[in-house]
């Protein structure tokens, strides 16, 4: 494990700084200290520079914080960008109505893998429902 030193501890505040404004002193400071004591443990030379392999470890270690400290927008789309709601035809939700549990559920969820050979006879018979 390197020995971190004062210039280094300046190094991760100077990396914080610019995140102050989103997420206070306290937090940036102390996600970038947590990047600068995993680069310290995990870095090895001849990996690049110590200063390059910190500097990136702390920023990742402050941006991690400030998405998890991000509240995640609860405003929804405007109706014309929404995904549009497809409406299965009779025949093709009929076909669906016919297959066991819990296959019809994966089906109807989109969890479809061709590799699988239930899902393979699933689909090869609502084809042939609907053709």
């Amino acid at each position: 494990m390197r020995r971190l030193t004062e210039a280094d501890l300046l190094l991760a505040r100077k990396i914080a700084q610019p995140f102050v404004n989103r997420m206070g002193v306290g937090e940036a400071e102390s996600a970038a200290m947590s990047g600068l004591l995993e680069a310290a443990m995990k870095y090895r030379e001849g990996e690049g520079t110590w200063e390059g392999y910190a500097i990136q470890r702390c920023r990742w270690r402050v941006l991690d914080a400030l998405k998890r400290n991000t509240p995640v927008p609860t405003t929804s789309l405007p109706p014309e960008m929404a995904a549009p709601v497809v409406e299965l035809p009779d025949a093709v939700d009929d076909a669906l109505d016919a297959i066991p549990e819990p296959l019809q559920s994966r089906l109807r969820a989109g969890d479809v893998d061709m590799r699988r050979t239930e899902d393979r006879e699933a689909i090869e018979t609502i084809r042939g429902v609907v053709a």
